[in-house]
């Protein structure tokens, strides 16, 4: 970590957090409380306006559960990639258990536009309590997943 002719940078660091207080701070359209431990592993980082010249490095989310009203989803753990290129900040990534499978894709404009794009796939061992609630979605794909698209401004 240090100060350049360019501003801030840092290399080679690890940031950790419990997902229940990371959680507060999305705005999400339904109660839900996250259980298990974020971990950023950061490769580099060179700062920009307004988030970052250059960054790249990994979020893991280790024994990860998320829980509503109506029940209980066993995530593992969800592994992704991150990059930023002038403020553009990309992040993929996926998870797999006996309960569900998913895949993400999101993207932060430095203009605080976002696009998600991701799916989900309920597995062998989906909780019952959550599958009543699969008949609100639209129909799965041929493949059984469930899509889902958003984009707004933050």
């Amino acid at each position: 970590m240090g100060v350049g002719l360019s501003g801030p940078y840092a290399d080679d660091f690890l940031l950790s957090l419990p997902a229940a207080q990371a959680i507060t701070w999305l705005p999400l359209p339904v109660p839900l409380m996250a259980q298990g431990q974020l971990e950023m592993a950061v490769k580099q980082y060179r700062f920009g306006e307004p988030y970052c010249q250059q960054a790249e490095g990994s979020l893991a989310w280790s024994a990860a559960q998320l829980e509503s009203p109506i029940g209980a989803l066993q995530l593992g753990t969800v592994v992704s990639d991150f990059t930023c290129q002038e403020s553009v900040v990309t992040l993929k990534g996926g998870q797999k258990t006996a309960q569900v499978s998913s895949e993400f894709n999101l993207s932060l404009q430095p203009d605080n536009r976002y696009q998600a794009q991701a799916w989900f796939k309920p597995e062998a061992e989906f909780p019952e309590s959550l599958k009543e609630q699969l008949s609100w979605l639209p129909q799965p794909d041929g493949q059984g997943r469930y899509p889902f698209n958003q984009q707004g401004q933050l």
